[in-house]
């Protein structure tokens, strides 16, 4: 009987203890639930944060060219009916450029692509720049752009020094003042195939003939093609 009166303190204990022992139990396993939401959170901001930026980035390459770092033709094309629709729109084109694509490699000619962008840059500053593909690029100028244009052109001129080679290019340009955006590029197009075909290295200003002669080759082309067809 004594034995049995001396264990009743330490029985009473027991619940104490496993009282203690689950409130700790329950305290771990809320930090671990704490620290789980925790993570999750910063996954998902994260993955949140990852997905702005992918879509940031797409946007951006939708409007720049990857090589050069100007606008694109679709970012063109967007200002032309924005704001600036009533400036002036020049075409440039580089004279010879597939020959030294030919003769020095794709890697030079990129490089090459990089300089030009980079003197179309400082010498038209506060116009809107895009590279249409290959070597044709694009400058959006407020007002008339002629005196922007001709200023470009010489700044084209001079030797490029580019892997160890001196290198030399001019370019044609073709100018339109815009009164129909739709029809800008098409008409600066027109423009700048009469100063490739006049020359090179210099500026035509589109004027309407140039689309009527144009007008009159394809209905000759035609014209001529159902007179072989028809044996005439």
């Amino acid at each position: 009987a004594p034995a049995l009166v001396n264990d009743a303190p330490a029985t009473a204990l027991v619940p104490g203890f496993l009282g203690a022992g689950v409130a700790l139990l329950l305290v771990v396993r809320l930090a671990m639930l704490a620290s789980l939401v925790g993570k999750t959170a910063e996954a998902l901001a994260y993955t949140r944060a990852q997905r702005e930026a992918l879509r940031d980035e797409l946007a951006h390459r939708a409007n720049h060219d990857p090589l050069t770092g100007l606008a694109s033709r679709a970012a063109l094309t967007t200002r032309l009916t924005g704001p600036q629709r009533h400036g002036s729109l020049v075409l440039f084109d580089l004279d010879g450029f597939a020959e030294i694509n030919d003769a020095h490699g794709h890697e030079i000619g990129d490089a090459l692509l990089i300089e030009v962008a980079g003197r179309l840059r400082t010498s038209l500053k506060g116009s809107v720049l895009a590279r249409l593909g290959s070597d044709e690029f694009a400058v959006l100028c407020r007002g008339d752009g002629e005196a922007a244009a001709r200023r470009a052109l010489a700044a084209l001129r001079p030797a490029y020094r580019i892997g160890g080679r001196e290198l030399h290019v001019t370019a044609s340009a073709g100018m339109v003042r815009i009164s129909n955006p739709a029809e800008a590029l098409r008409d600066a197009d027109l423009a700048l195939d009469a100063a490739k075909t006049t020359g090179r290295d210099r500026l035509v200003l589109f004027r309407p003939e140039l689309r009527e002669a144009l007008m009159r080759r394809s209905a000759l082309a035609g014209n001529l093609r159902h007179a072989l067809e028809r044996g005439e």
